[in-house]
């Protein structure tokens, strides 16, 4: 009820009460909910529907990645299926060397074989380890590294440009709020304006206001591209307007907008270099691409930013568009042919997408189980969990429960206990190191010696 209606523990208590007359604690209820999420866990690759849906659809594509709530804290891994949208594998792991994940991986794998299943390959992101552990436990599939990943990380060489660009155009705009209270009072140099004029010049500088608060979205809608567009649409605007108009208020404004001008260089390098970026989306993305046309294609926009990085380099050879380039030419480098596996696999799909989809789920699940805007740390703790209940026709019922063997229950408390014993030591350790370390010690000469 808990997990399966996003229901709080208070109001679990409350249908508990109201339902069946029932009066139980919010901690029993707090217990239980894990203790019933950690069986539905420990029995996912044993669940008939899992096993049935797979068999139906008679291949497995594969898709990992990880979400790290805390930085500098343990990240969660999740391993999908395409097709079904199944959670077969989630856990908050410490390390994600290769061979830790390769560990995480054999259960996976272990069950795909038990079952008969075919893989039809796997699509992950092109973090280096994550590639090796599945190319390591799966050698015969084949492996796209998502498209959407790769147009981004082409972008972000220029985010933080575009992050300069934005910030500069802020400054020269600092001016606005100013010029809003005079146009609000008609006073100053707003002096002179009928109601009117004052209505639209306020709703205009309203709307200036808006554009210098929005930061855009990398790789299509870089915030600092977009606003130079909007603030020189403006500025022709407010140019248009003083040829008919002469009040001080619209020169003022005109002035402010002439930051434009003075950052056109540095706006039309960064949109170049944005456009390439979105050359090769489309390229990837046409809805007719094959191998051929699209490895053709890709390597004659490489042969392109081979002109510029010869061109910016003897011109300016510190010019920031010189590393954007070195990094391109890096970046395509390293994604290599698992670029393209998608061309020859159409059942591959060219994202990984959906598995980010479905961690953002995960993340709507836990805010609203537990009730906090930001529940990193329960996210952290139990975004694993969760997994095992997304894209479920049903949750588990009464009959898995019934169905659960004493040794079941036993596995499934001794893994509450060691998380809960991992979440005591962190708390510990925050709240008071020193005791902590003492008890550590004791425990640890009170060790029988090796034998």
């Amino acid at each position: 009820m808990k997990i399966g209606r996003n229901l709080k523990r208070a109001e679990v208590r409350e249908r508990l009460w109201d339902e069946q007359g029932l009066l139980v604690s919010e901690s029993s209820i707090q217990s239980a909910a894990e203790l019933y999420a950690a069986l539905v866990e420990l029995a996912n690759l044993e669940d008939p529907e899992l096993i049935a849906e797979l068999k139906k659809n008679r291949v497995v594509v594969l898709s990992a990645d990880a979400a790290k709530p805390i930085r500098g804290d343990d990240s969660v891994w999740f391993v999908r299926d395409v097709i079904s949208g199944r959670t077969l594998a989630a856990e908050a792991l410490s390390s994600s060397r290769t061979v830790d994940l390769k560990e995480w991986l054999k259960p996976v794998k272990g069950f795909l074989k038990r079952h008969g299943l075919p893989i039809g390959g796997i699509v992950i992101d092109a973090e280096a380890n994550i590639q090796a552990a599945m190319e390591e436990t799966f050698p015969a599939a084949p492996i796209q590294l998502c498209q959407f990943h790769y147009v981004s990380n082409l972008a972000k060489p220029l985010v933080e440009h575009d992050r300069d660009l934005r910030r500069q155009l802020q400054e020269g705009m600092n001016g606005v709020p100013q010029l809003a209270r005079e146009v609000s009072a008609r006073e100053g140099r707003a002096q002179g304006l009928s109601a009117e004029q004052s209505s639209i010049l306020g709703e205009l500088l309203r709307g200036l206001r808006s554009v210098l608060k929005d930061n855009g979205k990398s790789p299509y809608k870089p915030g600092g591209l977009r606003m130079y567009d909007r603030l020189l649409e403006a500025e022709k605007a407010v140019k248009a307007m003083r040829r008919r108009y002469k009040q001080a208020v619209l020169l003022d404004l005109q002035k402010l907008l002439g930051v434009v001008r003075r950052l056109r260089h540095q706006a039309e390098w960064l949109r170049e270099f944005y456009q390439a970026v979105w050359a090769m989306s489309d390229t990837l993305f046409s809805d007719n691409a094959t191998g051929t046309g699209v490895r053709g294609k890709v390597q004659e926009l490489k042969g392109a930013w081979d002109d510029r990085l010869g061109r910016f380099g003897r011109l300016n050879p510190e010019h920031p568009a010189v590393q954007v380039l070195e990094r391109w030419e890096t970046t395509t480098d390293n994604y290599g042919d698992r670029l393209f596996t998608t061309y020859s696999h159409p059942h591959l799909p060219r994202t990984n997408n959906a598995m980010e989809q479905a961690i953002s789920s995960l993340k709507q699940l836990t805010r609203a189980v537990s009730g906090s805007p930001n529940p990193a740390v329960r996210f952290k703790r139990q975004g694993a969990t969760y997994a095992y209940f997304l894209n479920r026709k049903t949750s588990p019922g009464e009959k898995f429960i019934a169905s659960r063997k004493k040794r079941d229950f036993d596995l499934a408390r001794r893994l509450l206990a060691a998380r809960r014993r991992e979440r005591s030591i962190e708390h510990r350790a925050r709240r008071d190191f020193s005791s902590l370390l003492d008890q550590l010690q004791k425990d640890f000469d009170a060790c029988d010696p090796p034998q």
